[in-house]
């Protein structure tokens, strides 16, 4: 179920922001740092697998931010940031990169938390390579709908 971003702020679980082209810029700095270390091979999947992950949390902070709001909930807070993704990218676009980097977030929750889970090399350089691919999505919506952030 979707929930609208003005229902999230009734709620109390996001609040408006204003972000700076600084902030944007450290933003997409520390994602660039954990895309690199998430390539890190030496160490093990599992480790890549949730830096990866804090990438794509990173990029959808991003879009959240830029679009003038950002999370205040203590607990499912990364939950709420995925969730937005559709409504400021639109469905289309948005849906698939919500409904995926909230499976991984399941994924690293447990692996994080509860269970000392391996994570197949495979399914790490998958999320590598789309949050790559979701840092693309984000800097051309930035460029078109934000330019004065980038």
């Amino acid at each position: 179920m979707q929930m609208s971003l003005q229902k999230w702020v009734n709620e109390g679980a996001i609040c408006a922001h204003k972000s700076t082209k600084i902030d944007i810029s450290n933003l997409l700095q520390l994602v660039d740092r954990s895309i690199k270390d998430a390539s890190f091979k030496e160490i093990s999947s599992a480790q890549r697998f949730i830096i990866a992950y804090n990438a794509a949390l990173l990029l959808a902070s991003i879009l959240l931010h830029a679009a003038g709001y950002r999370t205040k909930a203590k607990g499912g807070h990364h939950w709420i940031t995925f969730l937005a993704i559709p409504e400021i990218l639109g469905k289309r676009e948005g849906e698939k990169y919500s409904n995926y980097f909230n499976q991984c977030r399941l994924r690293r929750n447990m692996t994080s938390y509860e269970i000392p889970l391996e994570v197949p090399v495979e399914e790490c350089e998958h999320l590598i390579k789309d949050v790559q691919n979701f840092k693309k999505e984000i800097l051309s919506w930035l460029k078109k709908h934000h330019p004065s952030l980038i």
